[in-house]
């Protein structure tokens, strides 16, 4: 596939990655092959497409999982109230590439309700109902944690005024974090 990637190229990648975050030589043929192990989708390891989604969850994990972990730990070591999330959803448009899953950022025009005004010139996204309710889940959230320390209060999540039936959000509860059980809202049309 033109999306993919060849297995050459990620051993390439990898060997490179190792080489330049890891500045001992003893141990590096081991971290390259536990990398490629841990990274590898072992059901479908000769499709280059995942190949491809491999090295994305490398580069994500160690430029913005690992030091956001890191940071939201600290934070609760000193009890200060954490609620850690991943925000798995980008709207539509034409200049993202269909393989492109969310990237940093993708949560900011749900932050500041840009889906129920419609798109802009920076966001010029095609918005469906599903992205105006996740706006308004988005906005309870960050208002009601900035009211209280807690996304949950004191404003429960309620779109009816979008769609008639619940949504999803309205069961769920945003569990704080802790250093022990890392617990974390994934934050999409399907939450968990």
């Amino acid at each position: 596939s033109e999306d993919g990637i060849s297995a050459s190229y990620l051993d390439f990648t990898v060997s490179n990655f190792v080489d330049n975050l890891y500045g001992y030589p003893e141990g590096k043929d081991i971290l390259r092959e536990t990398i490629k192990f841990m990274y590898t989708d072992w059901a479908d390891r000769d499709n280059g497409e995942m190949r491809r989604k491999t090295l994305l969850a490398l580069f994500t994990d160690h430029q913005w999982v690992a030091p956001a972990v890191a940071t939201a730990k600290l934070h609760a070591e000193y009890q200060s109230p954490v609620y850690f999330y991943t925000f798995y959803h980008h709207c539509q448009t034409d200049a993202r590439p269909e393989w492109a899953d969310a990237a940093h950022g993708d949560e900011i025009p749900y932050v500041f309700g840009v889906p129920m005004v419609g798109a802009t010139d920076l966001f010029p996204c095609n918005f469906s109902k599903n992205d105006v309710m996740l706006s308004a889940v988005v906005m309870t959230y960050w208002t009601n944690f900035a009211k209280t320390g807690d996304p949950n209060q004191p404003v429960p999540q309620d779109t009816k005024f979008i769609h008639t039936k619940p949504n999803r959000f309205e069961e769920v509860v945003w569990t704080r974090f802790d250093g022990k059980d890392k617990r974390y809202l994934h934050i999409g049309l399907k939450p968990r």
